[in-house]
């Protein structure tokens, strides 16, 4: 039973005698020194994997064969290999995707083809991926496959640090951030001033003014944001309209960070519009960040943020990327506007179900003319849509607003990791996610990603004590 990317191809096909080889081609690096009997080996190199799969489809007429081949093919061609599986070998699976040329004519004469998959990675994998935790900052694996495999390491981090390692027997390390010297004072360069987890309105003031709308309705809230109870009744000439809030961040920010994680839902051609609001002393608008769906007949969710008041400076206004399935429909993830110095940076992500950031978009302007640095002291929250049309599900579920601290060169060293922060190190793919996040710039640059080598393996962790740590892996077979 031939199972491709979760497709049991019994229910599609009549299926023959499966080809796969014992194992893939091995090409042996030989150089041959003149004078001397034989060659010099150089180890071997192993050559892509090959699984032949004769097929058949049987169909009354023509077209009945011709439909039923379309259909299946559409699922059967994937850009990157997906688990292939068969029911003599239930405990490994390989990473294959379709390949080569089907005579189409010969198809639908005979109903018969073979399917050629390749493995560009051509082990096999253990069908359960493993799990094993540290104790007492160390971890002994023994892999008894016939193959090095490649693990991902998961950090929750219960005491703040500048640096956080991973070490094994060879003395090679994964390293974030770097350990400070007897000298060096730590301290935090994101510092969080300002936190509200949007369960409560109490605190928050109805604002005068939105841009290219009205304020209107009402804005309640529970245990997953706010949200816009309504909107009013339809205002003269139409626009945009929908309640509004603002409050006091405490502090008069120069160079800042503000986090705020968002949902707009927009699957059935509805309309709504989120924004935030950085305001002065004075309430005037210093910057803007939001995510809207403003389309008739479409469903279609665009970002954008611009600096200054209605008539300021557009840094962007986003679409997703072409080709991209989902882009930023039924929106749920995160807006992110910052200032350090004269440079701003904007990044939107979407959160996957397990709270990993997806469909990244960074945007950043250097503010050359200095003409939108007035401090920040308050932040105003909108939630808005248009007259006679039904609107997105919105809320605004989490905001965050860090101070950003510069170290004083020698004398202080930055915090890498704090109490609460998650951290996954992909040693496959160099990969680091910080909290959801894509944050290889956080890597030291001596990292070396070592893989879990056949036999026994020994890990430790440094500085002691700061992170309950696991590890995930999958033995890997000729």
């Amino acid at each position: 039973m031939p199972t491709f990317n979760g497709i049991d191809l019994r229910k599609w096909f009549v299926v023959g005698e499966k080809v796969r080889p014992l194992a893939p081609p091995i090409q042996n690096r030989l150089i041959e020194v003149p004078g001397r009997d034989g060659s010099y080996s150089f180890g071997h190199k192993l050559g892509v994997r090959e699984i032949s799969i004769p097929v058949g489809i049987f169909a009354k007429t023509r077209e009945e064969k011709l439909k039923k081949a379309r259909e299946v093919i559409g699922f059967l061609v994937t850009k990157e290999p997906k688990p292939l599986w068969f029911r003599d070998e239930p405990n490994v699976f390989y990473k294959a995707k379709l390949s080569g040329e089907t005579n189409l004519e010969e198809f639908m004469r005979t109903g018969q083809t073979t399917l050629l998959f390749i493995c560009p990675d051509p082990y096999r994998y253990d069908a359960i991926e493993k799990t094993e935790f540290f104790v007492n900052d160390q971890l002994f694996i023994t892999n008894d496959g016939t193959a090095n495999t490649k693990p991902i390491f998961r950090a929750a981090i219960k005491q703040a640090s500048t640096y956080f390692s991973i070490k094994n027997q060879h003395d090679k390390t994964i390293r974030i951030g770097a350990p400070a010297t007897v000298e060096q004072t730590e301290m935090v360069r994101e510092e969080l001033v300002f936190q509200d987890n949007m369960n409560s309105t109490a605190s928050w003031q109805t604002a005068d003014r939105a841009d290219n709308g009205y304020v209107a309705g009402n804005m309640a809230a529970d245990s997953n944001g706010f949200y816009p109870e309504s909107f009013g009744d339809p205002i003269e000439p139409h626009r945009w309209q929908g309640p509004s809030l603002k409050r006091a961040i405490g502090y008069s920010l120069q160079d800042f960070q503000a986090d705020i994680k968002v949902e707009n839902l927009n699957v059935d051609f509805e309309v709504g519009m989120i924004e935030i609001y950085l305001l002065d002393a004075n309430n005037n608008t210093v910057a803007k960040i939001g995510i809207e769906d403003v389309w008739r007949g479409t469903e279609q969710m665009i970002a954008k943020s611009q600096l200054g008041g209605t008539n300021g400076k557009w840094v962007f206004q986003e679409f997703p990327s072409i080709g991209n399935e989902t882009g930023w429909n039924n929106f749920n993830g995160l807006l992110r506007i910052s200032r350090v110095g004269r440079q701003w940076e904007m990044y939107v992500a979407r959160f996957s179900p397990s709270g990993i950031h997806l469909t990244r978009r960074y945007f950043s302007f250097n503010d050359v003319a200095g003409s939108y640095m007035v401090p920040i002291t308050q932040i105003q929250v909108a939630t808005r849509s248009f007259p006679l049309r039904v609107p997105t599900e919105m809320r605004v579920k989490e905001i965050k607003i860090f101070r950003i601290n510069q170290p004083q060169p020698v004398q202080e060293i930055p915090l890498a990791v704090q109490p609460g922060d998650v951290i996954e190190i992909n040693t496959e793919t160099s990969n680091l996610l910080l909290n959801g996040e894509s944050r290889v710039d956080l890597y030291e640059l001596s990292t070396d990603f070592f893989e879990i080598e056949q036999g026994i393996n020994s890990y430790e962790l440094y500085p002691k004590g700061i992170a309950d740590v696991e590890v995930r892996y999958r033995r890997k077979w000729l």
